[in-house]
């Protein structure tokens, strides 16, 4: 058992070639197999193997496994090329029946000597169709490499296909080192409550540790209370609206009345959608949650005005107890609800981050289930409940403040932000305040320097050394799921907002020439090819479907992509002066011929855009 260790693998499966490709998470020892050495690969899966992590392997690689250590193939003489394959086209084709063989037979009758993670559906990749390829990009790997031939022919070049394996399980096992703090999660959780969430996304894990608490709670059977949902048509908003909710100006008597008399469909154009002004900002109220309209826009506080943010803590979660809401078929919901949201409040004053955090994601995913349709959480009006009073409640506050003089610049769904003349902060610290007793909800302020706002979306708070960020025009780390765009882009911006430095000098100072790259993933039907001159003349060279670049200060070349079908051709975005990074070894932008100016450029788009409307004491 002591031998056993942590590794990364992936297959490939070609008509007339098996290969598994694994590497040692912790040494860095590398083990190959083919078809012949398949008895090898047997012993190694059951004295060397603690952990094998893939990507997608549950649903493919870990049953091609099964396959291979099954009892009815113990030999490995009964396996070849030919059958490898055939079960292998089977497993990623839409036969059902044959899943269902696979879930039969081989899942359910042949467990692993050793734990299995797939960090595809850890990261919910199966939700965005997120590829490895695409992970490597995010990851900023030195080496883009496509399948090097097409699946179902048989392949020539056997040493390409090494290459190319061993390149994905590097990638693999640098997501690895990157889902460590999610891993270490899922083991709590695991070793705490005795659930195999190892693979399950943070949704995925609050569903299944909120139905065990339930099970447990109310000793009933989850094959029962998982199929309860309560189904509504329309929901009358006068049904949800809380009694405390008022307005003392006309206009918003006037809004609230009209609210009350809607009823909301759970159709595409059933849901209530109206925008509304106080003082001179405009709201959007719709049943996602509030907004205000204000974008483009940087406030500063001052010697006369102060910057002042305000947020409900656990907005929804406090909505839902305060007001008794919880889906109408679970009686014993609420209680067992305000038990988890007192052991986080308490596990988090204890300085028990670990436990506090497991909670949040059971906590979180409570609210997206009461609309989810095939949730056993469902109810539309417990969820509109949470969120209609919930944005009644800010805009009651709104609405006082302006009527005090106090401005309001900012709104969102949980909470809103003010510049506030100086001598005015105490009371409007206390104006929110006791609406917060009112709602009986916990409220937590900060004071910040700057604010950039963007869009409701994007916007950018900066205190001392502090900064808080959201969206993707100022995220310099992506989510690993979205798409990649000169990331270099983002922290310069940021540099620019927070310390005032010129875009260039950032530009210039910027030590991976990877944060520089555009990433393009180009569908099936399209052949891409990199036009260039070399030595004086025009060469084509044909290039796979992922791709990444940079735009240069020289004709280097162009990325174009022509329909198979139609001939038509598309150059790729800022693509007519490019050279392709899918090989990059050396990350050091000096080595390359940048066009600094173009990345500049997109950077004072956005600050020119924002700046043009600068608010200082001039209101």
């Amino acid at each position: 058992m002591e031998n056993r260790k942590i590794w990364t693998y992936d297959i490939e499966i070609f008509p007339n070639f098996f290969l598994l490709v694994a590497l040692n998470f912790d040494t860095g020892e590398w083990r190959i197999f083919v078809l012949e050495t398949l008895n090898d690969l047997r012993i190694w899966l059951k004295t060397e193997v603690k952990v094998l992590v893939g990507f997608n392997s549950h649903d493919y690689d870990d049953n091609i496994l099964r396959y291979i250590i099954s009892k009815k193939y113990v030999s490995g003489e009964d396996i070849t090329h030919s059958n490898l394959f055939d079960f292998s086209a089977k497993l990623t084709s839409d036969d059902k029946s044959f899943r269902k063989f696979v879930w039969k037979e081989l899942i359910k009758k042949i467990p692993f000597p050793f734990q299995s993670i797939d960090l595809y559906k850890l990261h919910h990749f199966d939700r965005s169709f997120t590829g490895l390829k695409h992970v490597a990009v995010m990851l900023k790997w030195p080496l883009i490499k496509d399948l090097p031939a097409k699946w179902d022919e048989p392949i020539d070049d056997l040493e390409e296909c090494l290459f190319y394996c061993v390149n994905d399980v590097g990638i693999t096992n640098a997501l690895l080192t990157a889902s460590q703090k999610e891993l270490r999660s899922r083991k709590l959780v695991q070793d705490t409550y005795g659930l195999n969430v190892i693979s399950k996304s943070r949704t995925a894990v609050g569903d299944t540790l909120l139905t065990k608490m339930y099970a447990d709670y109310t000793r009933q059977n989850p094959q029962w209370f998982r199929k309860q949902q309560t189904i509504r048509k329309g929901v009358p908003l006068r049904n949800v609206i809380s009694d405390k909710v008022k307005f003392t100006t006309e206009s918003m008597q006037i809004f609230l009345e009209e609210m009350k008399e809607f009823i909301s469909w759970p159709h595409k154009d059933g849901g209530f959608h109206e925008d509304i002004r106080i003082g001179d900002t405009s709201y959007t109220i719709k049943e996602g949650g509030i907004h205000d309209k204000n974008k483009d826009v940087i406030w500063e506080s001052n010697q006369l005005y102060t910057i002042m943010d305000y947020d409900f803590g656990s907005y929804y979660p406090n909505l839902m107890i305060t007001l008794g809401i919880y889906p109408a078929h679970l009686n014993d919901f609420l209680p067992l609800f305000k038990r988890i949201v007192d052991q986080r409040l308490k596990a988090k004053a204890e300085g028990d981050k670990s436990t506090s955090d497991i909670l949040k994601i059971v906590i979180n995913s409570i609210y997206g289930k009461l609309q989810e349709e095939n949730s056993w959480l469902l109810d539309r009006q417990a969820q509109l409940g949470v969120c209609m009073n919930g944005q009644l409640y800010i805009l009651m506050i709104i609405e006082a403040l302006e009527a005090k003089g106090i401005k309001v610049i900012y709104a969102n769904t949980d909470g809103w932000s003010v510049y506030c003349p100086n001598e005015r902060i105490e009371e409007c610290n206390k104006i929110c305040q006791e609406f917060a007793d009112y709602f009986n909800i916990p409220l937590e302020y900060e004071r910040y320097d700057r604010f950039v706002i963007s869009n409701v979306n994007a916007y950018l708070w900066i205190k001392d050394n502090y900064t808080k960020l959201k969206g993707d025009m100022f995220t310099t780390n992506p989510d690993l799921s979205k798409g990649f765009n000169y990331p270099v882009v983002s922290i310069a911006l940021l540099e620019y907002f927070i310390n005032g430095t010129d875009p260039l000098e950032t530009l210039h100072n910027h030590d991976n020439v990877l944060d520089f790259a555009i990433a393009k993933k180009s569908a099936k039907k399209f052949r891409i090819y990199y036009r260039s001159i070399v030595n004086g003349e025009y060469t084509e060279e044909e290039q796979q479907k992922t791709n990444r670049y940079i735009v240069t200060n020289r004709a280097t070349g162009k990325l174009v992509k022509v329909d198979s079908e139609t001939g038509k051709e598309y150059t790729f975005p800022n693509a007519n002066r490019c050279m392709i990074l899918n090989d990059c070894q050396d990350i050091n932008p000096k080595s390359y011929p940048i066009n600094y100016n173009f990345y500049a450029a997109r950077v004072w788009d956005d600050i020119n855009k924002i700046n043009r409307n600068f608010q200082t004491v001039l209101l």
